[in-house]
């Protein structure tokens, strides 16, 4: 198979872009478009670009806060489509003598990164996989359209079972969630460990993985997301960020945005907090209204929910079951005829809140399952329990509430904590700009989702303060790809400084906690 020229070298590299009709100091913008066509898991250095005219991409989120109340904006995969010129037929699926034949198709990963000619240090843009190769035109204008999706839409796609485990940092439980959907090994993971600990933890399979991922995130008011490098990605709030940027208003265009200041504000904020208990040992799970024919010589696979005093539960410490004890059988349905127990085998698969059941019969003729229970020791939850700011809801006027549902979070002292500060920073008036910067290079490659920026736009009443990156959007203008506008979605955060400092409370020590 043979590859296009490396790093985009040719005719789509011309002069630099306009930013107030200044050139941009920094020389011509390369860029790097390379394929794994053949799906080896290795990028050759072989590079697309030199057939690029257009490259759009999105990751993160236009907005922190869910405007109905109900907990953070959840991220969206990043998307990005790149349009290739296609007039010798080298991305046509149906074109036997492309040098890319027979690897047109969807699933390829792509790894997306820029430089300047003036350093030629490559910078990470975008990682993903092709999700569809779309053609347009004929002859002279045919042209492609690749989508591509970062791991999000992967972790969308898939759920994760993991079986009950105890005392463990929410790195850990993200780290399992990972594994059990067998995340890639060569797109990488970046996980914190997390200063907190999760009594009870496990991960059901009733959810997608990115479901689960993010709840277990937002218990402990962390982050998680997909990087510009493939890498899976979690930030535990103990984690300090630092300023990677410092953007002024004449480096911007003019066109800012912030909303008007009452749209994210919160005046009351409601977390809910699930303490769970850890029962005595009980029946769990029972065969109930069925009694299953098995075959001689067969298996048959049994799936059952856990339950406790008619609630769906998890459980720990899933016992064996026992013959006679906890499973029968008997050559009649009605537990009539010949006992042939002894010629079973079972044996348990625990999944924190269900069990996988298989039942073998090792004997010489069929018999049904006329009992079959497990038993171990339920997790109970009594009740959910909310925790306010202010204390006293009720005397708040023009109520609008900020409801987290920190679905991980098991200890009401911690949520006590939590809502002190989630409270009163979102009971304040924080702007959430958004900026446009184009054509400077020198500043618009390789920020990174929730990096933080150092914000002057005097002409706003923002001097000196700090935010993270919530979302970015970036486009090219000009089919030579050489002028970039970059927007910026701009969150404020809790952190020292400039908004707020954790108390030290019952967390034992003084820690600075990111948003």
């Amino acid at each position: 198979m043979t590859h296009s020229t490396r790093y985009g070298a040719g005719e789509h590299y011309g002069d630099p872009g306009l930013v107030y009709g200044i050139p941009s100091p920094t020389g011509s913008l390369l860029w790097s478009v390379e394929v794994d066509w053949d799906r080896d898991n290795v990028f050759d250095g072989s590079n697309e670009a030199d057939r690029m005219f257009s490259i759009t991409y999105n990751r993160g989120r236009t907005a922190m806060l869910r405007q109905t109340g109900q907990g953070f904006e959840s991220l969206a995969p990043g998307k990005c489509v790149i349009k290739l010129r296609n007039n010798d037929g080298r991305y046509d699926g149906w074109n036997t003598t492309s040098p890319l034949y027979p690897y047109v198709t969807y699933g390829a990963d792509v790894r997306i990164q820029a430089a300047l000619q003036t350093d030629w240090i490559m910078r990470e843009e975008f990682y993903g996989t092709i999700f569809d190769i779309r053609p347009f035109g004929r002859g002279r204008d045919a042209y492609v359209e690749l989508h591509i999706e970062d791991g999000g839409r992967f972790l969308r796609d898939f759920t994760a079972r993991s079986p009950i485990v105890s005392g463990i940092t929410p790195g850990t439980a993200i780290g399992s969630i990972l594994d059990a959907v067998n995340w890639p090994t060569h797109w990488g993971r970046d996980i914190d460990s997390g200063i907190d600990t999760i009594n009870y933890w496990w991960s059901s399979g009733n959810k997608t993985a990115w479901t689960e991922l993010e709840d277990v995130a937002q218990s402990f008011l962390g982050l998680f997301f997909i990087k510009s490098n493939g890498q899976a990605r979690f930030i535990d709030r103990s984690n300090t960020p630092v300023s990677v940027l410092d953007l002024t208003q004449e480096v911007l265009l003019k066109d800012i945005a912030t909303p008007q200041p009452f749209v994210n504000r919160r005046n009351i904020t409601r977390l809910k907090v699930h303490p769970r208990q850890l029962a005595s040992s009980s029946v769990i799970y029972q065969l109930i209204g069925d009694t299953p024919l098995v075959e001689a010589g067969a298996t048959k696979t049994i799936w059952g929910n856990y339950t406790y005093n008619g609630q769906s539960v998890p459980a720990s410490n899933v016992l064996a079951p026992v013959a006679t004890t906890d499973y029968t059988m008997n050559t009649n349905s009605d537990g009539s005829g010949t006992d042939k127990t002894a010629d079973f085998t079972v044996s348990v698969y625990d999944f924190g809140d269900a069990v996988k059941i298989l039942v073998r019969n090792n004997g010489a003729s069929n018999a049904h399952v006329t009992k079959l229970q497990v038993k171990g020791d339920a997790i109970y939850e009594q009740n959910v329990t909310d925790v306010t700011y202010p204390e006293d809801p009720s005397l708040v006027t023009q109520p609008r509430e900020f409801v987290l549902d920190q679905k991980w979070q098991q200890s009401v002292n911690t949520a006590i904590d939590y809502t002190v500060v989630l409270g009163d920073f979102l009971d304040q008036l924080h702007p959430f700009p958004v900026v446009k910067i184009e054509a400077r290079p020198d500043i618009q490659l390789g920020l990174e989702l929730f990096d933080v920026v150092n914000l002057d736009i005097p002409a706003l009443g923002i001097t000196g303060l700090s935010f993270r990156i919530g979302g970015i959007h970036a486009a090219t203008t000009v089919d030579t790809c050489q002028t970039l506008v970059k927007t910026l979605y701009l969150e404020p955060y809790i952190t020292a400084g400039t908004y707020w400092t954790w108390p030290v409370m019952d967390f034992g020590t003084d820690t600075i906690f990111g948003w």
